[in-house]
């Protein structure tokens, strides 16, 4: 009876992978999902923490305000086994959730790479977008992509509750407050707006705030003195002050 059991238990274990092998696939691990994500570092009093979101926002004026297209980057993390081989997966778009057309963006190809857990998308976006002003931050005008994960041979998409396994790429041209601007930033240089924290990333050539978290005064001294550097040459050469969002001179 002992050896009966044990016979059973074996062709019930050994059957499947048989099975699988007999597969024309690379990776027949047919339990592999994917999820969309993007990830912001914080770091708050010196502690780090890590925040994983369903959507990315990208704003061109992170960038040169002269550039008409850019790359929006998120991520692809794989719930399951890796595998000794490059393994395509497929995005599909939500219609009800886009309001751009497909003309004003295109991504590179889908790729999961040998033993790798997880791939970075590439999304390539234009700055025209034909009906929206995405300089208009007053209405919080933004293009938007909706995505999906689509089930193939290798992958089914990741079940997740929360957003209805949704991940949304949106971009504007104005700035947005970023993650890493806590309540420390607010003590020291006020509340958020754009025209101190387009200084902030021409100064220092940064978008978040994470490696100043615990030299703040630091920046601020920093800060203070390339704005009278700025003005300084703006003066020389019969150019206006940098400007606050109401209009008068920055003050830091």
């Amino acid at each position: 009876m002992k050896k009966l059991i044990l016979y059973l238990f074996i062709l019930l274990f050994v059957m499947p992978f048989e099975a699988c092998q007999k597969n024309d696939y690379p990776y027949c691990d047919t339990s592999s999902r994917l999820r969309l994500l993007s990830e912001e570092v914080l770091m708050v009093m010196a502690v780090t923490s890590r925040i994983r979101r369903d959507s990315v926002r990208f704003s061109f004026r992170t960038i040169d305000t002269d550039a008409s297209e850019a790359i929006v980057r998120f991520e692809a993390h794989l719930v399951g086994k890796t595998a000794p081989v490059d393994r395509p997966f497929l995005l599909e778009v939500v219609e009800e959730k886009t309001n751009v057309p497909a003309s004003v963006y295109a991504l590179e190809p889908l790729i999961l790479p040998a033993n790798a857990s997880y791939a970075t998308i590439s999304m390539k976006v234009q700055k025209s977008v034909p009906g929206l002003d995405l300089s208009d931050w007053e209405n919080n005008v933004a293009a938007r992509v909706a995505f999906r994960l689509a089930p193939n041979e290798h992958f089914l998409p990741h079940e997740d509750r929360i957003s209805g396994f949704i991940f949304t790429v949106s971009w504007c041209d104005y700035l947005t407050k970023p993650a890493s601007w806590t309540y420390l930033v607010d003590n020291r240089f006020g509340q958020f707006n754009q025209s101190f924290y387009q200084f902030f990333i021409r100064a220092t050539g940064e978008t978040e705030f994470t490696k100043f978290s615990t030299s703040l005064p630091w920046l601020e001294t920093f800060l203070r003195r390339a704005l009278a550097e700025y003005n300084a040459q703006a003066d020389a050469e019969g150019r206006p002050h940098w400007r606050a969002d109401n209009g008068t001179d920055l003050v830091i």
